[in-house]
């Protein structure tokens, strides 16, 4: 699951959650559309040796994203300046780099959300271990994108980690 598969699997949870934004729609209705997955599987190279597993997984990542309270928040089509799939290119310490931010709003408080979902789960020991192992590996990430929207926007920021397979959040 750490290779093709499991990308390919994060790519259609993120479209599908690019698409719920795109058309102002809450979490309630996220709905399972199986024959879109799987098109969208096949199109990314999965084969048909894996696609139940796959489709398995798209699934209880979009059941976990409509079932959850904080999923709700941070995918309320309400919030101000909400959006999903931003791409950015910025200067960052020199470089410029394509950025591409799964979701922004801001929320009553003033407070950038910067979010970056992810579809990966833990099969082990110590969750709380694992997600903070998690955010490790993608902090110099989530630092770029703190940066990059730091340029558009002053406002204090919240960065960080949603998985919605665990309904967990890390912030950075």
């Amino acid at each position: 699951w750490a290779g093709t598969i499991a990308q390919a699997v994060g790519q259609v949870v993120h479209l599908e959650l690019h698409r719920l934004a795109r058309l102002r729609l809450s979490r309630a209705d996220l709905v399972a559309r199986p024959d879109a997955w799987r098109r969208a599987l096949l199109d990314a190279g999965v084969d048909e040796a894996h696609l139940d597993e796959a489709l398995i997984r798209i699934s209880r990542a979009i059941d976990g994203f409509a079932a959850s309270e904080l999923a709700g928040r941070l995918l309320d089509p309400a919030s101000a300046q909400a959006t999903s799939e931003l791409a950015l290119t910025a200067v960052i310490e020199g470089v410029v780099q394509s950025l591409r931010i799964d979701r922004s709003f801001v929320d009553g408080d003033g407070v950038r959300w910067i979010v970056d979902w992810k579809t990966s789960s833990h099969e082990g020991g110590d969750p709380g271990a694992f997600l903070d192992n998690e955010l490790l590996r993608y902090a110099p990430q989530l630092r770029r994108y703190a940066e990059a929207m730091r340029a558009l926007d002053p406002r204090p920021q919240r960065v960080g980690l949603y998985f919605p397979l665990l309904d967990a959040w890390r912030e950075l």
